[in-house]
C-alpha cells in the first residue's frame, strides 16, 4: 500500500542482505538465489507511495481485480 512507508525499506534491506550473504558464499543464500526466480518490488504502488495514499483514484490497487465485481470495473489503477 502506498501509505505503508516501511515496506519499500524492508524489501530493499532484505535484497541488500541477500546479495551480501550470496557474495560471502552463504550456503542458504546461494541455494535460494540459484534455484529460484526472485522478483523484488520495493514499491508496487509507486503513485500511492509518492502521495502517501493507499488508494489511487479512489480505488485500492489490492482490490482492483475481477473477483466479485464486473469485469469492466477492474484493472483501473496503474499500480
Amino acid at each position: 500500500h502506498g501509505d505503508e512507508r516501511v515496506g519499500p525499506t524492508t524489501v530493499t534491506e532484505f535484497a541488500t542482505l541477500l546479495l551480501q550473504m550470496y557474495v560471502r558464499g552463504d550456503t542458504w543464500a546461494r541455494t535460494l538465489v540459484d534455484t529460484r526466480t526472485i522478483v523484488i518490488m520495493p514499491a508496487p504502488n509507486a503513485l500511492g507511495y509518492s502521495q502517501s495514499r493507499r488508494e489511487e483514484n479512489h480505488k485500492d490497487p489490492n482490490r482492483d481485480f475481477a473477483w466479485d465485481q464486473a469485469p469492466g470495473a477492474c484493472m483501473t489503477t496503474i499500480a
